[in-house]
């Protein structure tokens, strides 16, 4: 994979990711690259390490790309069943607080948007075609903890609608979801 070809897939995931976002949200992650450099690390503290971190800035990986590759599982399981519960957005929401991304900020601002409104199947693709690019490029270590990561993510988001009575915490369809995720990791896997 070329430094070109990433460039150009990396593009493809936040033109869909970020098509329908809000126009002031964009324009203040655009304004303000400290802001989402730090939201961007926020949303994947104890997921990319300083050592991961380094090889995705040499790949030219940017924090708006980051942040569609970091937030599209969690979106994806989320409308797993063609609707979001209120529990799950606010475990969504909680989880990136959690993780010091600031109520205010554009970052938790874009998720909020991305909970209002379904994600388009395009948006599966381009994050689909991401991994697929990225995954030769980045260290054994790197793509384990981005998978990991992306996993669980996706895993706790499915299990906070809580279920009947406990049960059942994660639907059929979340867990299609997530094994559709599993899939392309698995592919990009054994594709590099």
């Amino acid at each position: 994979m070329t430094a070109q070809t990433l460039k150009i897939v990396a593009i493809a995931l936040e033109q869909e990711f970020f098509q329908d976002a809000d126009q002031q949200v964009l324009v203040a992650i655009q304004d303000s690259p400290r802001a989402s450099h730090d939201d961007v690390m926020a949303l994947t503290a104890g997921i990319v390490n300083w050592k991961v971190w380094d090889e995705l800035q040499q790949m030219e990986i940017t924090p708006k790309t980051l942040m569609a590759f970091s937030l599209f599982p969690a979106i994806h399981v989320a409308w797993a069943d063609g609707r979001v519960e209120e529990a799950e957005k606010q475990a969504i929401l909680k989880s990136a607080e959690q993780l010091g991304v600031a109520a205010s900020s554009p970052a938790f601002v874009l998720m909020e948007s991305w909970l209002s409104g379904e994600p388009h199947a395009k948006l599966f693709q381009a994050w689909k075609q991401f991994v697929d690019a990225v995954r030769p490029s980045l260290s054994e270590e790197a793509y384990r903890q981005l998978r990991d990561a992306a996993i669980q993510r996706a895993k706790t988001i499915a299990g906070a609608a809580g279920g009947i009575l406990g049960l059942h915490k994660v639907s059929r369809a979340e867990s299609a979801a997530i094994a559709a995720l599993e899939s392309v990791f698995n592919a990009a896997t054994h594709h590099a």
